[in-house]
């Protein structure tokens, strides 16, 4: 188009993959301490702040390489390798785990936040998994990243629509935080009416004490072989755990064609791997 400019992504950012397995194990969790997201901390184009394992100021220091800041773009490095988010102020100075790619403009013609937003269209989506290694498994590496090229608008016109999409993408947050309120005030209000009020010596009529075995049949899932694993819809969808449960609905992303588990209509799911519940 007239007035675009094609870009290389590794003449404009530099990309960089999170810390390996021997660099950061889950023995160095802490309770409080700096946040590392990983790739179920990837939303839509922004960082889910729930169950952040966190590290200490010693291990924060020794993996300052892998430091978050504003402006960042990062991609999960496996699975479903066209998720992204943006790093805003809020998440300056986390770090990201392994499982990530980090990707920081340094290109001054380039606005970082509708770099982001161009990454979520729906055909670059399909273009990233096209190019990712592994049939079963995509992943993604830097060198894959590094050799990404596009076309975008002068700096002026990034800038303006960013401030467009970031106005719209506020107002999807807004929303996503009423209805967790909402959500939270359900809970509480359940709580009182049939947790905290009822005494269990004294049932009001027609209630009864139960075991949670001997009233709903309960299902340890199982993993499929991994060679089955499949993002193209081969087979049947498979939830792997916490990262397909969304608000309130599991999310369609992972697929097996060698089923082991089913779920049916009405089913609840519950995670039995951190964090458990």
């Amino acid at each position: 188009m007239e007035g675009w400019t094609t870009y290389r992504l590794g003449d404009i950012a530099e990309v960089q993959t999170g810390p390996f397995g021997t660099q950061l194990h889950q023995k160095d969790y802490v309770i409080s301490g700096t946040p590392i997201i990983t790739v179920e901390h990837l939303g839509e184009n922004n960082i889910i702040h729930n169950n952040l394992p966190r590290v200490s100021e010693v291990d924060k220091t020794r993996l300052n390489k892998y430091t978050l800041k504003e402006g960042d773009i990062v991609f999960s490095r496996v699975g479903s390798v066209d998720r992204r988010a943006y790093v805003t102020k809020n998440e300056d100075g986390w770090l990201f785990s392994g499982r990530c790619l980090r990707v920081r403009v340094f290109d001054s013609e380039i606005c970082s936040k509708f770099l982001s937003f161009y990454f979520g269209l729906n055909a670059f989506k399909e273009y990233i998994r096209s190019i990712a290694h592994g049939s079963t498994m995509p992943s993604l590496n830097t060198s894959i990243l590094q050799e990404l090229e596009f076309e975008l608008p002068p700096i002026k016109l990034q800038h303006r629509i960013a401030e467009i999409l970031g106005a719209l993408d506020d107002k999807i947050e807004l929303n996503r935080q009423m209805n967790q309120t909402l959500e939270q005030i359900a809970q509480t209000m359940y709580k009182h009416y049939f947790v905290d009020d009822i005494d269990p010596d004294n049932l009001p009529e027609g209630w009864r004490n139960g075991v949670l075995g001997e009233i709903f049949n309960i299902t340890m899932g199982q993993s499929p072989d991994g060679k089955s694993y499949n993002m193209v819809k081969a087979g049947i969808l498979f939830f792997q755990g916490r990262t397909d449960f969304g608000f309130r609905f599991p999310e369609a992303r992972m697929y097996t064609s060698e089923p082991t588990r089913y779920a049916k209509k009405f089913d609840t799911l519950v995670s039995v791997r951190a964090p458990v519940g």
